[in-house]
Order: C-alpha cells, then structure tokens, then sequence
C-alpha cells in the first residue's frame, strides 16, 4: 500500500452516481482499457471492489477520495455471512443483496446522450424505467443482445460489437405505474428530487427502502404465479422487460391506497370459486402477508386485508385463518380436524361414522361442508395421545415387524386398529403398554457371577434356540415377561430387547419344556446366532468335527445337527466368550492358559480357525480371574 498513490487525473463522484459508475468515468479518463484494470492495481475484482470492504482503504488513496465517502459510495455488507439475503447498505440504507442488480449494467439512452454518470438507483432491483427521462432501462445491447457490463470505459459504446447506446430506439414515456415506482425508490433512497405527485399512501412512502422494494415484489410475484412466494426472488430469473411488467402490475394495485388493493382482492375472491375459508378464497397471499413478512412497517396493509375480510366474508374459517381476527366460527372444518387429529380423509371419515368424533353436514350451495365439534376432536386427540405406530414399535423394542404383529395378536402389547388414507387397516400401540413389557423383563433380572459369562445368550441367540424347538417368538418374549424365563445381563450399549442376556441352559430347558420335539436341522446361520459365533467360525467347527452333519438332511441348508450343537456348547467353550467379562482380549487369556499347560483344541495356531476354542473340563477348577489378574502387568508408579 505504500507504492499507491493516487490516479494522475482524478474527479470528485456527481450527484447519484454509483461506485462502479465513478471507475467507469475515472478509467476514461486516465486512458485505461475498463475500470477492471483499476481493480488490478489493488488485487481486486471489479464486482466485488463494490460489494466488499477489505480494499476500501486502498480504493479511497486510488480514488483521493475520503475513506467514508468511498465506504458510503460502495455497497458494503452488514453482516455475516455473504448471501444473497445477507443486507448491504445502499447510501446509508440496508438492502438485501439479491435487490441490488449489479451483474448486467443499466442504463438510460437518453442519460447517455446527455453524458450523464451512472446512477446508483439503477442498481434497484424495482427500478426499471429511468426516473428523470421516464424511459425504460436497458441492460443489453439492441444490435448483439449481449448483456451490458461494468467492464468498459465508455458507457455509451457496447464492449461486445461496439454498437452506440445512444442511438437505441426508446418511447418517450413508460408506463405511468412503472414511473410511479422508480420515483417512489428513488426518493425512499434519497437520491434526488423529482417532480411527482405520489400515487402512493404515506405508509408506503415511509416505508424503509428494504421494505419498500420486498412490498412490490410481494405483488409481482402473485402475478407471476408463485403465489406462496413472498416475492424477494422473482426477480432473480426474469429479464428486465418482464419484470418491468411486473413491477406496473404492482405498482398499479398498490397505487390510490386502499382502493387499487381492494379491487384486487375483490377480483382474487370472484376468481377463487372455493367457499370454504379465507385461504381458498384469497389465495396463498393470506399466508405471505401474515404470516412470511414480518415488521410493524407493512401492518397497514394486514390491517387493510382485515377490514376487507369484515366488510366480505362470510364463509367458513380455518384454523390458519385466525390471524384475521374478524374472520370467527364455533366449529372446525374437515381439514382443521385432519389437522388437529393427524388424521388423513379416509380415517376421519371413518373415525365420524365410528362416533369417535362428533359432526354434523350443512349444505352451502352445491357443496356439502362437515362442520365438526371442537370439543369431540380434544377428546379423541387426548384418547389418541399415547397411541404409537409400528415404526416407533419397532425402534423401542428392536426387533422385527412380524415379531410386533405376532406380540400384538398374542395381548402380549395392546393394539388399536385405526384406518388409512385408502381405507385399509393399519396397526397402532399403546406406549405404555410396549414400555411396560421392557419393564417387566428388566424387573426380572437376575444377575449371575463374571465366572459364568461362557453361559450367557444374547436375545438373538435365544430367537435362534427357540427356532430350533419349532417355538413362537412371540411365545418366548411373553414367558421373558411373566418371569417363567430370568434375563442375567444387560448390555447397556444395545436397545431394546436385544440389550438382555440369558442363561443358555435356561432357554433350553425352557424350550424343551415348550416343545419337546425340536425341528430337524438347523442352518449354519441359526448355529452361529446360537453360538454367538461368526458363521466362518462355525463351518470350521464343522470342518474339525466338533459339530456334526446330519445323515439325511431336511433341506441342503439345514444340514446340522441340533443335538451336536447342544454337546458342542456343553463341551466347549471360545475365550472370546468369556473374555470381554474378564476385561481381557481372547489372545492374552489363550497366552495365560496356555502358560498353565493347558491347550487350545481349536484356533489360529491349531486348525486356522479365528477363534480359541478350550475343552470346559480343561477349565474346572481354574479361578479365570485370579489368572488374568496375576498375569497383568502392575502399573508403575511416578519416579
């Protein structure tokens, strides 16, 4: 910054002129090709020079200008982060970003041949007619259609085929509402004085210019048909002799405040053939205006809608609607209890014929309307509160949907039948009732010693064990419920009913009691969920015949034998069962038991297999935790 001085020939800014519009001039007239080189000499963009603060103090040397003027003249954020909502001020007021068309360069024909600046007003997204000369802005050039830009040092001249502006064809008067509006921005902004006699009310022209300019896009957009839109995007894609159209309309129907806006509203009624509430008659505009612009500055115009509504309306209101306070009923429409209730056509049909809910028809017109009664849709809302559906289900007790159907058809967990959207049956629980069953196993617990974790089942090794038996999953959760069946752990990183643990030996006895005749075969899947196993792990138990084949299978997929399977638990067992109880890694108590003499018959080091496997006879006697305990390093203390 110490090298830069200030540009050899230098020119205070005229009155209204823009940032980009003085560097336009100033490039001119020190000889530069376009202002873009004058962004080079400060490592900048040409764009974002005007839109930026970091090179003001740079800029205001180049320009021998006052840092505050230049920081005035330049449309700098007001906030973080940069978006295209984010307000940026705009001589001294806050105006959103995507309001200030700075991408294509605007410009007058007539002010161009008059040899005036650029005028910062231009920049306003509404304005698009020229205030002093009432002739419509261009932002291209009429021989080549190429955009307009800032990069040049003659505004006169297109950059593109060097077409003269000047002589573009223009009427010498535009429409009178999109005059209406410029002049309205342009002395909302300050800029300069014009001989006009406002067609607007004194709310409009006090409004601050931000607000001012989201008002007539509100409009803009309900003629464009985005009618939820509170309009701050419409102009984003639209070219400039669209929005020009749309800024008349606009400027037409806010224009002799209130009458313009009363017609319009009359007309949106008339077109709207919906009787039925303030929404459906008026249009989406309800919601924009009452609920999507908020400030005390536009309650002129909710307060003129209100008035309307009193002076008009007739019909019914729904629940959206009481932000119009002269618009009231005693009774609730069949969408404001679907609402209320959650419930879709077909199952508040049904919940009325039921006498779930309370209603009575009155016939307006051709159409037929439902009144409902409010007081009969808090009862049946406060009866549904602790309804739950199967997905919820599923995620309190983790297991899958037929299981759930299965609890519920057995009174294991009480159902509600309610009706769907197509009129087919579709299932809901009782929380509290779900919430009881985990309480009641949970309340059943019976912790057993860490000696004896080579016993313990996992849930889904107890489902696989009682598929074995040919036994009803649903069953086996029931006798967990009633005690017959005592969880001995509780995995707190688990959910659900997967977070309980069982004594194999328990879940046997239990299944053989229930069904003494168990299934012919079992797949090495159902073996592995028995085990607590991988299924590799199982077929290399198999391959070193710890666990046999059966003779005859079933199918070529049940092909083990269950009662092998049996042995093998009661015979066996792998240290990475027991392991984790002894806070220990299956390798290190290998390595411990194999320092006592004792040897693994199946492993890594034996057959290839991924787990230790030990004889439990091999076991007896041994205190696992006086072993792991003694061969733990003690830690040692500080120096």
């Amino acid at each position: 910054m110490s090298r830069l001085g200030p540009l050899p020939v230098r020119t205070p800014p005229a009155p209204g002129e823009s940032l980009l519009g003085l560097l336009i001039r100033l490039a001119d007239l020190n000889h530069y090709p376009s202002p873009r080189w004058l962004a080079h000499v400060i490592d900048h963009s040409l764009l974002t020079l005007a839109t930026q603060a970091t090179k003001v103090p740079e800029l205001a040397v180049l320009l021998g200008l006052p840092e505050s003027e230049v920081r005035h003249l330049a449309y700098l954020p007001l906030a973080e982060p940069l978006t295209a909502d984010t307000l940026h001020n705009f001589r001294g007021h806050p105006v959103k970003r995507r309001f200030l068309h700075i991408k294509n360069r605007r410009y007058c024909p007539v002010c161009l041949e008059e040899r005036r600046p650029h005028q910062a007003i231009w920049d306003i997204v509404t304005v698009t007619i020229c205030p002093i000369h009432t002739v419509n802005l261009r932002d291209s050039c009429p021989k080549c259609r190429e955009p307009t830009t800032f990069d040049t040092a003659d505004l006169s001249i297109c950059r593109s085929c060097g077409h003269d502006l000047r002589t573009t064809q223009h009427t010498s008067r535009g429409d009178p509402y999109t005059l209406a509006v410029s002049r309205l921005m342009t002395r909302i902004a300050g800029l300069c004085e014009t001989d006009d006699t406002s067609r607007f009310a004194p709310e409009i022209e006090a409004l601050p210019l931000n607000d001012a300019i989201r008002l007539f896009l509100l409009i803009a957009a309900q003629m464009r048909g985005r009618s939820w839109s509170t309009g701050d995007t419409v102009a984003d894609d639209l070219p400039l002799a669209k929005l020009a159209i749309l800024v008349a309309r606009s400027g037409e129907i806010l224009s002799h405040w209130p009458t313009n806006f009363r017609t319009y509203l009359a007309e949106n009624r008339l077109s709207n053939v919906k009787p039925t509430n303030v929404m459906t008659k008026f249009g989406p505009l309800y919601s924009v205006i009452f609920q999507q612009l908020p400030g005390e500055q536009l309650d002129f115009l909710r307060d003129e809608f209100n008035r309307f509504v009193a002076e008009n309306w007739s019909g019914h209101v729904n629940r959206r609607n009481t932000l119009v306070p002269t618009a009231k009923q005693k009774f609730m429409t069949f969408s404001e209890a679907a609402e209320a209730t959650g419930l879709g056509e077909h199952r508040l049909r049904h919940a009325i014929e039921g006498g779930e809910i309370r209603a009575e028809e009155s016939a307006s017109g051709s159409r037929t309307f439902t009144m409902i009664d409010p007081a009969s849709v808090e009862e049946f809302v406060a009866a549904s509160a602790d309804l739950i559906g199967i997905t919820d289900v599923l995620f309190l007790l983790n297991v899958k949907p037929e299981v759930i159907k299965a609890l519920g058809e057995a009174g294991v967990i009480t159902i509600h039948q309610r009706y769907s959207d197509g009129g087919a049956s579709t299932w809901q629980f009782r929380r509290k009732t779900v919430e009881h069953l985990l309480e009641s196993i949970r309340g059943n617990l019976c912790p057993t010693p860490s000696q004896g974790a080579a016993n313990n089942l996992s849930f889904h090794g107890a489902c696989a064990l009682c598929g074995r038996f040919g036994t009803k999953l649903h069953t086996l959760i029931a006798a967990m419920a009633s005690g017959a069946i005592k969880p001995i752990g509780i995995d707190d990183t688990k959910k659900g009913l997967q977070a309980f643990q069982f004594d194999h030996g328990d879940i046997h006895d239990w299944c053989l009691a229930a069904s003494p005749t168990p299934r012919l075969g079992m797949t090495i899947y159902e073996v592995a969920a028995t085990l607590n196993m991988k299924h590799e792990v199982v077929a290399k138990l198999i391959k070193a015949g710890m666990i046999r084949l059966l003779a005859e299978p079933t199918t070529w997929l049940k092909n083990i034998d269950p009662t092998s399977v049996h042995t093998f638990y009661d015979t066996y067992v792998a240290t990475a069962k027991i392991a984790p109880s002894l806070n220990t890694s299956p390798t290190k108590l290998m390595e411990l038991l194999v320092a006592r003499g004792i040897k693994p018959v199946s492993g890594p080091s034996v057959d290839g297999n991924r787990q230790y496997v030990f004889l439990r006879s091999d076991l007896d006697g041994i205190d696992l935790a006086d072993l792991v305990r003694e061969g733990t390093p003690k830690k040692r203390g500080p120096r």
